[in-house]
């Protein structure tokens, strides 16, 4: 890959601006005014309820776009069409449900949702059995997006995927332990702002480079079948969509950790 250097200093300006950010949320700490452990925890694992409801809805969005479905949706797309949309409307009634049944249960409870499941049930047992589940599935799901995205960091800067993978967990284990949630909450927001402004750049350059507007582009997809999102001659796909971005989406922002708190670590549970 021939590297400009350009593409060096967005590189280092975004690692030096997400340490800026670990360095300044572990200042808003006040590390000298915990005195306990429990306070302590509060703090590094829930921001002590200081996150507003733009921060917490900017890292949600920002945790769920991994470079599996930076990459992999439109992939999807170009090669199929628009039914992965089907998911995405079934995940909006869960999070509905999360927001107006589940939340008001949980919020403000105990440290992780485990431990709420702990005091709803009486076991405490439980917590330590659903804490495992949930630690061997993120190795396995979180193993998978550090691969797939130390792949792209790999091929970029000319080493193997391994020493890539290395890297990337180091650079995160450590702004994550320097600035606690704030610091992960914060970097979402930076990650989704490049986001935001990389496909506004895309959809503006796209028609540039391929020569024709946006309505050809879509009337050629349309054409080819490529902006269907459902079959009404056979809607048992749909349902099946609908149905299984319900359930997963109740079961990552329902009783997830990585999702859980941060909805949890809001000032108040209006936002």
């Amino acid at each position: 890959m021939n590297i400009q250097l350009i593409d060096w200093l967005f590189v280092i300006a975004y690692v030096v601006a997400i340490f800026v950010i670990a360095l300044v949320s572990r200042e808003t700490m006040h590390e000298a005014d915990l005195k306990t452990p429990e306070e302590i925890a509060q703090e590094k694992y829930l921001a002590n309820k200081s996150l507003s409801f733009f921060e917490s809805i900017c890292s949600i969005i920002a945790t769920e776009v991994s470079a599996l479905t930076f990459i992999g949706i439109p992939a999807f797309a170009f090669k199929n069409n628009f039914s992965f949309i089907q998911i995405y409307i079934g995940a909006i009634a869960a999070r509905f449900i999360i927001a107006v049944v589940f939340l008001p249960r949980v919020y403000d409870q105990g440290l992780t949702i485990y431990e709420v499941m702990a005091k709803a049930t009486g076991l405490p047992s439980g917590r330590r059995t659903v804490a495992l589940f949930y630690s061997c599935s993120k190795v396995v799901s979180v193993g998978v997006r550090l691969f797939s995205g130390s792949i792209l960091v790999a091929q970029f800067f000319g080493v193997s995927t391994p020493v890539a993978l290395t890297g990337v967990t180091l650079l995160t284990l450590v702004y994550i332990q320097v600035g606690g949630l704030k610091a992960v909450v914060r970097t979402d927001i930076l990650q989704l702002s490049l986001f935001i402004i990389g496909g506004t750049l895309a959809h503006y350059l796209i028609p540039k480079v391929s020569g024709q507007d946006w309505g050809d582009m879509m009337l050629m997809a349309q054409a080819a079948g490529k902006t269907s999102f459902v079959d009404f001659t056979n809607p048992w796909p749909f349902i099946i969509g609908l149905m299984g971005g319900f359930l997963f989406d109740m079961s990552t922002h329902g009783v997830d950790q990585d999702f859980a708190q941060r909805i949890t670590a809001n000032k108040s549970i209006r936002g």
